[in-house]
């Protein structure tokens, strides 16, 4: 399965023994320091790169798990193009929205 899908299925599969399944690995590998596996890492560094671990885990475990999850996307060979297609992405859109205003200020 793909990173995009694994990060859709933790949204909305409506197959809860596989999203409950999924979601519990991810959270073992940024709160119990277990490790990530070939699913989960990808996944960790996406979530790490769109800064959304918050939407994994708890409040009083944010800090924590984020820390977790960059180290988990420093050593994941995904994260770093998975990252650099967010910031293009972040990129383009503040260009769009830069252009808009420019156009809407001329006006």
């Amino acid at each position: 399965m793909s990173t995009a899908s694994d990060l859709l299925l933790l949204a909305t599969d409506p197959d809860t023994a596989r999203r409950s399944d999924l979601l519990g690995r991810v959270r073992g590998a940024l709160l119990q320091d277990q490790q990530p596996d070939e699913e989960t890492g990808p996944l960790i560094g996406l979530l790490s790169a769109g800064n959304l671990v918050k939407l994994v885990v708890e409040r009083p475990d944010r800090r924590r798990a984020k820390k977790r999850a960059e180290e988990i996307a420093q050593g994941d060979w995904a994260s770093e193009s998975v990252k650099k297609a967010i910031q293009s992405a972040q990129a383009a859109m503040l260009a769009a929205v830069a252009a808009s205003g420019a156009v809407a200020a001329g006006s």
